[in-house]
């Protein structure tokens, strides 16, 4: 038997009274959270201190189902402490880009929103809007939307009653900001509205869509906002791709941002015989405005 024993951590929590024990957190867990590992690996505690720590912005009844391996955080998921549960995993930087369950292939954030999705909890739309609310000042929330795209679909009927929180972002984009996990999400959630509307997944009319172009924008009108989305390139995606050889009669398809293209490349004048072209010839040759050199690049295909 091994006699070994795990170091661990006692946490405390502001809001506690005389009778409140602190929780017992093993340290391997305590490790996935920045706000642990900073005190952790710089050695602050002495051999005879008592490694204890207070936490002040996170409530013990949310500290209790946060402080745990991922798939215990899970399983103590609410549709009710969800949002307190993120946001306290933000403020104590739990890692949410790596993987903690052995042989797991995906992380925590996954595992919520399969869980989310399944139990049908953004049908909530207070939950939904408090999402939503939440997303432009907590990055885990971001991650959380712009990640996946099934939490995108179940929002996006409320982004529409939202258009501040799209607002948000598109002003600080506008402004030269960095594009953090905050932008990610909001152009997402954009991408997710117009495949909603192209499809016929929602139903908005047409001065429903303007009202909500003007807001998000903050434009003083619909033609202004219309300018607006069209002019600037900060809410869209681009992607360069080349079709190599290209100057055959050969189809070749190339896909950009998921959108599969065939392309075909038209005779270039100069491989033409020099004698008078026959009618069917005439027909073969390129228009003034068509590509002369051997290969086409498709640049900037945006969405």
């Amino acid at each position: 038997m091994n006699g070994l024993v795990e170091p661990s951590l006692r946490v405390r929590f502001a809001e506690d009274g005389e009778g409140d024990e602190p929780i017992v957190v093993q340290e391997s867990v305590a490790q996935q959270f920045g706000y642990f590992k900073k005190v952790l690996d710089h050695g602050e505690f002495q051999e005879a201190q008592q490694r204890e720590v207070c936490i002040k912005e996170v409530s013990r009844a949310v500290g209790v189902v946060v402080l745990q391996p991922e798939l215990d955080i899970v399983d103590s998921l609410t549709k009710d402490n969800l949002l307190d549960a993120m946001i306290a995993l933000d403020y104590l930087q739990f890692a949410i880009h790596e993987i903690f369950t052995k042989n797991s292939t995906q992380g925590l954030l996954w595992l919520v929103q399969r869980k989310v999705v399944v139990e049908g909890w953004l049908a909530d739309q207070h939950l939904a809007a408090a999402i939503l609310d939440s997303f432009g000042r907590y990055a885990c929330v971001a991650c959380f939307i712009h990640q996946h795209k099934d939490v995108r679909r179940c929002l996006s009927p409320y982004v529409v009653k939202k258009p501040s929180v799209i607002r948000e972002q598109w002003r600080r984009c506008v402004r030269g900001e960095e594009a953090d996990d905050a932008a990610k999400a909001a152009v997402m959630l954009m991408h997710n509205m117009g495949v909603g509307l192209s499809y016929k997944d929602m139903a908005l009319s047409p001065q429903e869509l303007g009202e909500f172009l003007i807001a998000a924008t903050g434009s003083s009108s619909l033609a202004a906002a219309q300018a607006a989305v069209f002019e600037k390139t900060i809410f869209t995606f681009s992607s360069v791709a080349t079709v190599s050889p290209f100057a055959n009669s050969q189809q070749e398809s190339v896909t950009c941002l998921g959108l599969s293209i065939k392309c075909l490349g038209l005779p270039h004048p100069s491989s033409e015989t020099q004698e008078s072209p026959t009618t069917s010839q005439t027909n073969l040759l390129p228009p003034f405005s068509a590509i002369h050199d051997g290969n086409v690049k498709l640049v900037d295909v945006a969405a």
